[in-house]
């Protein structure tokens, strides 16, 4: 599992590749969660779980394929502000109309 590490005092992007159609992925609202330990269900994280400020879904030009990206700020001065010396569970979730798929996109840890 890819660990991403962020200096505390770092404002920045973190990012999760996200897999649908076209048409599916950029019409749909990603979100984040960060959690100090794993969830195998994803879906039973309560709501002020889930941070969708600063949100954006990229279509990033791969070599071999099409990879679709979203990402979320975090650090100092966001609402997605991690604490120092704590390593997260990073979940992505894109509600994209009937579907609403949820994922462990990797760790997140704040130096």
């Amino acid at each position: 599992m890819k660990t991403i590490e962020v200096q505390s005092s770092s404002k920045e992007y973190v990012r999760a590749a996200v897999a649908a159609t076209r048409d599916d992925v950029l019409s749909g609202t990603p979100a984040f969660a960060f959690n100090t330990e794993q969830n195998d269900d994803g879906l039973t994280f309560t709501a002020g779980t889930w941070l969708s400020n600063e949100k954006s879904i990229e279509l990033v030009d791969d070599r071999y394929q099409e990879a679709y990206i979203a990402q979320a700020l975090v650090g100092p001065g966001t609402p997605n502000a991690l604490a120092t010396g704590t390593t997260y569970f990073m979940y992505v979730r894109v509600s994209m109309g009937a579907q609403v798929p949820v994922r462990l996109a990797g760790k997140v840890k704040v130096l």
